[in-house]
């Protein structure tokens, strides 16, 4: 019987049970909404399917492995309720009358290189943060990779949550989030890449990722209108 094997399949096992017990959903505000909104907001998004990392497609070896895909059940209030809050409390006077249409709404947490780098050294480990916030990585054109970046983290296919190791500004495990959209003639099409720092709690995370995505469609309303 072959011990190593069987010790590796156990820390491979324990690594991925510990990622797979993220506290969800994650609460990043309250629920409630405006009785009345300046613009009207479609939600076209299609469902996204993607395998679980502890899937056979999804194992260590797989680029896949150690990206988690954050449901809409796993953010609370939902996404489109808080980024519907935030623009109607900060950007009214430049959404009035306005129809916005949200096509994709993504966000993955990439944590493969912690996973992979707790596997072999044969200790569990991976999102073990509670204070700083460092900046996120805004890149207008939707999924388009930086190939100049450092190393790739993730798959080279569209929309899977990968990002390069120089997009993180000395950070870890971030929040890889995607949103193509139009305000009336507008195109929205982003990916951002929000990095935990050190202590950063989950939350957090996730939240500054969407505050980006606010403010980078404030700042187009400005610019464009």
């Amino acid at each position: 019987m072959n011990y190593n094997k069987i010790a590796t399949l156990f820390v491979i096992l324990a690594v991925g049970l510990q990622a797979c017990s993220i506290t969800r959903p994650v609460v990043i505000g309250d629920d409630s909404t405006y009785k009345n909104y300046s613009f009207k907001l479609v939600d076209e998004r299609t469902k996204e399917i993607r395998k679980s990392f502890i899937t056979k497609a999804g194992f260590i070896y797989s680029c896949h492995y150690g990206i988690i895909l954050l449901e809409d059940k796993d953010i609370v209030p939902d996404r489109l309720v808080y980024l519907s809050n935030k623009l109607e409390s900060l950007a009214s006077e430049h959404l009035n009358g306005k129809t916005f249409l949200v096509q994709r709404f993504t966000i993955f947490w990439n944590n493969q290189f912690g996973l992979r780098s707790a596997v072999m050294a044969g200790v569990s480990g991976g999102f073990a943060a509670t204070g700083d916030i460092l900046s996120g990585v805004v890149i207008w054109g939707g999924d388009v990779l930086l190939r100049d970046a450092g190393s790739l983290v993730g798959c080279e296919e569209n929309y899977t949550g990968a990002y390069f190791t120089n997009e993180l500004n000395g950070g870890h495990s971030p929040i890889v989030l995607y949103f193509d959209g139009k305000i009336d003639d507008i195109p929205i099409r982003l990916r951002i890449v929000q990095p935990a720092g050190k202590d950063m709690p989950y939350k957090d995370l996730v939240q500054s990722s969407i505050d980006l995505v606010v403010k980078a469609i404030i700042s187009k309303l400005k610019n464009e209108t």
